[in-house]
Formats: structure tokens, sequence, C-alpha cells
């Protein structure tokens, strides 16, 4: 699946850092291998797929302005008229790209409904691939923060496939959407039961973290808490995968977070250690 990976980057750090596309616009800065990898595209690619993928590297690295520019140069590379079927997948493509982009960019200044609604309208399983499974994966991390059972009932269905195809972000979703007192104890059970069973290590990591998050947000903080370092060994020599090591670092910067809250002084500094480190990733990929 193209892009998931990088995909999933740029949505979690717009998630968990906060007011991306502001900080974006006034410093597009792109790493030195990136701007490498944008030196050799013209090499390979011309037209259409070259400023598509110039579009998308800049998307990535969250220069939204730069994004659009590169997705409506890949419309004009197209005819003005008498598209053939292919030509009109590929205009319904940047098209689609331009309205990510702007999804992005509204979660980024902190307009949720703009977000949520654009998200919502690229989810569409009829769109291209592309668009459709990165505004899943950004929809179901927005509903976390932001709960909306309208667009819930428009997301759940298509999580309820991811996590038939194995995304464990999905399964995440679909166990922390809607925690309460009440339901929490049945979900805590759930997973407790999966890693009592023979699970491979990516599996059991995926879980646990899941479960820490799930124990955190019930308030039980000791136990998240213990879990959470017990996690730490696995997650630094097994965790081949960067969306596996961002969901941990994820973790420890919410469970930082709790503990400064009352009072931790030592818990804030990791927690400002934290997002700073997490700002860095996508630049040093």
């Amino acid at each position: 699946m193209p892009h998931v990976h990088r995909a999933v980057v740029l949505v979690l750090l717009i998630a968990w850092l906060g007011n991306c596309a502001s900080t974006a616009r006034a410093q597009c800065n792109i790493p030195p291998g990136t701007q490498a990898t944008l030196a050799r595209l013209p090499r390979r690619l011309k037209g259409f797929d070259l400023a598509q993928q110039q579009g998308l590297i800049y998307m990535d690295a969250r220069c939204f302005d730069q994004a659009r520019s590169y997705f409506r140069q890949a419309l004009n590379e197209l005819p003005s008229e008498s598209l053939s079927d292919s030509q009109l997948r590929l205009q319904t493509l940047a098209n689609s790209l331009i309205q990510l982009t702007n999804g992005y960019e509204a979660w980024g200044r902190g307009d949720l409904g703009e977000a949520g609604k654009i998200f919502d309208g690229a989810s569409d399983e009829s769109g291209p691939l592309i668009v459709n499974q990165r505004s899943i994966y950004a929809l179901s991390e927005l509903l976390l923060g932001e709960p909306d059972p309208e667009l819930w009932k428009h997301l759940e269905p298509k999580l309820r496939i991811f996590e038939k195809n194995n995304f464990w972000r999905a399964h995440r979703c679909l166990l922390e959407y809607g925690l309460n007192p009440g339901n929490a104890p049945s979900r805590i059970s759930s997973i407790e039961t999966t890693l009592s069973g023979d699970v491979n290590v990516q599996t059991r990591l995926q879980n646990e973290i899941i479960l820490a998050e799930i124990l955190l947000q019930s308030g039980r903080v000791a136990e998240a808490s213990v879990l959470t370092k017990d996690i730490e060994r696995d997650v630094g020599r097994k965790a081949i995968d960067i969306d596996l090591r961002l969901g941990y670092l994820a973790l420890c910067l919410a469970l930082a977070e709790e503990q400064s809250k009352h009072g931790d002084q030592e818990a804030a500094a990791r927690a400002q250690w934290l997002r700073s480190e997490m700002g860095g990733i996508y630049a040093n990929r």
C-alpha cells in the first residue's frame, strides 16, 4: 500500500504536535535527504507523475502551499477537454489530493470541524485509494480527540475493514473511541486475553501500547506507567516499524503530560523533550 507509513507519520505529527500548518507555512524546511529525493525525481518521472510525487513529498513535509501548487501543476499536465477515462481518473486524483491537503492544513490550524468534513468526504472507497487510506487514518485520529457520533457512523465500518487486514491503528481506534468507565473493563479484558495467547512480537507491542493508553485514559496511571516502562525494552530492540515507534513515543508523551498535571516537574521536562523529539522524526527520515 503506497505511502501508508509516511501518511501515518504525517497524521500523528499533526495530531500530537498541534498547529503544524502555521509552522509549515512559516518554515518549510525540507531536510537534506528529502531534498536529494526531490532532485532525483525528474530523472525517472515526468508530467503528471512527477508533479504528483513532488506534491506528496511536500504534503508529507507539511509544506501545504507547495503541495497544492504541485498538485495543480499535475492538473495542468492533463488536456483541458476530451479527457480519456484514465485521464479523468488522474484529474480526480489530483483534485482529491488538493482537498486532502486542505484537510491536513485545517486540522493543523485547529479548524477540526472543517478538517473532519474534508476527511469524511475524502474517505469514500470509490475515490482514489491513496486519498481514501490517508483520510481514514486522519479522521480516526481526529475523532479520538474530538468525538463526533455522525462522523463515527461513517468511519466505523471502514475501520472494521482495516482491522480485518491487521491495521493495528484501526484496532486501536475501535477500542479507544467512546471509552468510558462502563466499557473500559471489558475492553481492557479483551486486550489482556489477546496478550495471554501466543502472539508475535509486533502484535504484542501493538496491544501493549493500546492497553497502556486505555489504562491511562481510565485513570489507572500507575498501571499505565509500569506497563510503559515494561514496553520500552522491546520497542528499542524489536520495533522496526516507524509507526510503532511513534505510537510508543505518543504513549510516553501522554503519560508524562498526565503526570505533570500533578506537579511532577521531571515529567513536565520529559514531555517537553518528547514533543521536540517527535517533531524531528519526520525530518530525520
